[in-house]
């Protein structure tokens, strides 16, 4: 490690805690003896937007660049401040110089699409096509065709969705069929800085992440918030309310939920949408299992992500074994959570390579796949405090919850007041990996206390009252046409 990296470590440490102006100012201090410090300019810079101060964030990048100009990394680091600061003009510069160059990768040809596509929508919807066409599961290629397709059909939009997480798309593509439907134009991307570009008057999250919302707010002050959410529960791990009260306009799957939401989070009524919940329209309006393995015998394991409340927890390295033990015949299919690919890529690569020796397993690694899908092809869902696990509840089939409470307790997420932590009056919990095996072959074999599926049916019908008939997506495209007829930006 070279003498700056050692002494920039340090310092981090030492300044971890401190203020960011006094962060910046060590760090100001630090460069001027160690400019080659490449990671001290990044955390620079951050700071600098930390305190606001964007001007001066993209001058300390435009100087950082000069001495890393063979970076690619650190090129493509600035044309990201550029395009999320609004600096189009200058971002497009440096794009096209890469084009040129031939240093392009994909997305920085499909930033230059996005950047031109308000005057030349028919241009970028024929790229975003071609792409689609070479590689089916690229969702920024997806969504990008059926933008301009939008575009060019109706007009420019005034309704913008944004893709926080690429798995989004499962929560909002029955809302903008809807609006297809309604012949009203929407823009969907997986970029923030594309929403300023495009300007609408209304954004649709399905997550509330305090940056997404304080960009949105500082950057398109006019447009208002609708929050599908991305999960059932009101608190939603203590970060369901704060969701709630950051938007303007929340959806919700009954009115019983919303009730009872209004009550908790403090929120007018207006403000609260019944709609359904999107992503499972399709779990709703099938009326059928698909094909698949034999009936009886279909497990689904799916793990939340945050690691305390998770059931990997208690299952640790080898679900497959504690799950079905020596009983092959049992279906499983291991369905994590998506961002557990991104937190735990080592653990998911270990499972990938378990199962390919285990027949009858499946890993279910793509984040786009229709859990609906999954959900009604299962007989037998393992979870822990999971929004999945609360879908489920539709289906009438029983659940087992493992948990460790004792860890659980130790995470800021913990809330035990919460419905993911009630549910467990609905499921069979287990607490010790190897108790699990047995409560699986019990629950398979029908073995279950009546008292577990009264409550199973009472927690369906508060979630989901008259709303389970997979029309969800329809509500909210109506609720944001009537919305654009008194918004402007």
């Amino acid at each position: 490690m070279n003498n700056h990296q050692t002494e920039f470590e340090a310092l981090k440490t030492e300044i971890k805690a401190h203020p960011t102006f006094v962060r910046e100012t060590r760090i100001r201090r630090f460069l001027s003896k160690w400019p080659d410090c490449i990671d001290a300019w990044r955390m620079l810079i951050e700071l600098v937007q930390l305190n606001d101060n964007n001007t001066e964030a993209v001058r300390l990048s435009v100087m950082a660049l000069e001495r890393f100009k063979s970076d690619l990394s650190f090129l493509n680091d600035h044309i990201g401040l550029l395009l999320k600061l609004g600096y189009f003009d200058e971002a497009r510069r440096y794009l096209e110089q890469m084009v040129s160059d031939g240093k392009a990768s994909i997305d920085n040809r499909l930033d230059l699409v996005e950047l031109d596509f308000p005057h030349h929508s028919d241009r970028a919807g024929l790229i975003f096509q071609r792409l689609l066409d070479k590689d089916p599961a690229n969702i920024r290629a997806l969504v990008g065709a059926l933008s301009a397709r939008s575009f060019q059909t109706f007009g420019p939009p005034k309704i913008g969705f944004l893709l926080s997480a690429h798995w989004h798309w499962t929560i909002q593509k029955s809302v903008t069929q809807a609006l297809d439907a309604l012949q009203t134009s929407c823009h969907i991307t997986t970029r923030l800085w594309a929403l300023k570009r495009m300007q609408p008057a209304i954004v649709v999250i399905s997550d509330a992440a305090p940056r997404i919302v304080k960009w949105l707010r500082t950057h398109l002050p006019q447009a208002k918030i609708v929050n599908t959410r991305h999960g059932l529960a009101i608190g939603g791990k203590n970060y369901g309310l704060y969701a709630a009260a950051a938007t303007d306009y929340l959806c919700v799957s009954s009115d019983s939920v919303k009730q009872d939401l209004c009550q908790a989070a403090l929120l007018n009524e207006e403000r609260v949408w019944v709609t359904g919940y999107s992503q499972m329209d399709s779990l709703f309006g099938a009326s059928t299992p698909g094909p698949g393995a034999a009936a009886g015998k279909r497990v689904t394991f799916a793990p939340t992500c945050d690691l305390s409340l998770s059931a990997l927890a208690v299952i640790g390295s080898n679900p497959v074994h504690w799950i079905r033990g020596t009983d092959r015949t049992i279906h499983l299919t291991i369905r994590p959570h998506p961002h557990l690919f991104r937190d735990l890529p080592v653990l998911m690569q270990q499972w990938s390579q378990l199962i390919k020796n285990e027949p009858n397993c499946v890993m279910d690694d793509k984040p786009l796949s229709d859990l609906s899908a999954l959900l009604i092809n299962t007989d037998l869902l393992i979870s822990d405090v999971s929004s999945a696990a609360l879908q489920f509840m539709a289906l009438n089939k029983p659940i087992i919850s493992v948990v460790d409470p004792d860890k659980a307790r130790s995470s800021p997420k913990y809330a035990p007041e919460e419905l993911e932590w009630k549910m467990h009056a609905a499921t069979v919990v287990v607490q010790r990996k190897e108790q699990l095996h047995q409560a699986v072959k019990a629950a398979l074999a029908g073995v279950q206390d009546p008292k577990i599926a009264l409550e199973r049916q009472r927690i369906s019908d508060y979630l989901f009252g008259g709303m389970a008939d997979g029309r969800a997506g329809e509500r909210i495209a109506q609720r944001l046409v009537s919305l654009t007829a008194n918004t402007t930006t």
